[in-house]
């Protein structure tokens, strides 16, 4: 899938929120460009990629939403 190059915390590693906990996903990088990544890795239904730079991320933490579009 791509994602925005902004989301890849490290070399591997997404945020995720799904159900309002984060979650952290291993993804493998397959192609790199300027602004974008395509990635391969174990998303689940639900799961909505973190933008947003957190201070401090949990796995398992209580976490609200706001889309913005």
């Amino acid at each position: 899938i791509g994602i925005p190059r902004a989301a890849l915390r490290g070399r591997d590693q997404v945020w995720v929120e799904n159900g309002g906990v984060l979650r952290s996903r291993t993804v493998k990088v397959l192609r790199s460009a300027r602004s974008e990544l395509t990635v391969r890795g174990d998303f689940e239904d639900g799961d909505q990629l973190v933008l947003t730079r957190l201070d401090a991320p949990l796995d398992g933490m209580k976490v609200e939403a706001h889309n913005e579009e």
